[in-house]
């Protein structure tokens, strides 16, 4: 944990990150979710440069804390507050299950990394048929035998809507929004991601007036 000269006056957590979702998104979700009235600090490019040198790491996402704290790391940080805010599990069964999730929702973004960072476009359509066409359909179909699995609908089982869960709702709005025609083949996955969403107001609220 870091303290940095930008800090933060406004006595409650403060994310810094681009105009976009990406990493970042997951840890409003997780915000969110877990009830916290947080400050969401989207920088231009412009912006980015100026305290680029004086932000850990020299990268974002950032949050710093109502004390002033500065965390980063964006998983460390989306567990740092679902532990702090009691959407995490204690059971190290649950906990098995909850990792073994987000591993399989992990799979599916680290796919849809590889199609953003492809070097020529060659590479990029070779990716793509890829995630369309096998890697995808496979772990979407992991993803919904893990529900099916569950005896509550929420995806480790659990009685309310879990780390596991706002992880979820984070990744496949990504694939959505990317591949869209990947995610209309299993219905089950928007299914339970709008479950997850208005299972819990506070996120519901946040999804709706998002940029």
């Amino acid at each position: 944990m870091y303290r940095t000269a930008y800090g933060n006056m406004s006595g409650k957590y403060k994310l810094t990150y681009f105009q976009m979702k990406g990493r970042g998104e997951g840890i409003r979700i997780m915000l969110a979710a877990a009830g916290l009235d947080f400050e969401d600090d989207r920088v231009t490019g412009e912006q980015w440069m100026a305290i680029k040198e004086k932000t850990p790491g020299n990268q974002l996402p950032v949050l710093t804390t109502p004390d002033g704290r500065v965390l980063r790391q964006s998983m460390a940080i989306m567990r740092y507050i679902a532990h702090k805010h009691g959407l995490y599990p204690t059971d190290p069964e649950d906990v098995y299950k909850t990792e073994m999730a987000y591993g399989t929702l992990e799979d599916l973004f680290m796919e849809l990394f590889k199609v953003m960072t492809s070097k020529t476009d060659e590479d990029k359509a070779a990716i793509v048929k890829n995630l369309m066409e096998q890697r995808g359909p496979q772990v979407c179909t992991q993803l919904i035998e893990q529900l099916d699995a569950s005896k509550t609908g929420f995806i480790t089982g659990s009685a309310k809507p879990n780390f596991a869960d706002f992880a979820f709702v984070w990744i496949i709005d990504l694939i959505t929004d990317n591949f869209g025609d990947l995610i209309k083949k299993f219905p089950k996955l928007t299914a339970h991601k709008d479950k997850v969403i208005k299972a819990v107001p506070k996120l519901e609220a946040y999804i709706q007036k998002r940029p």
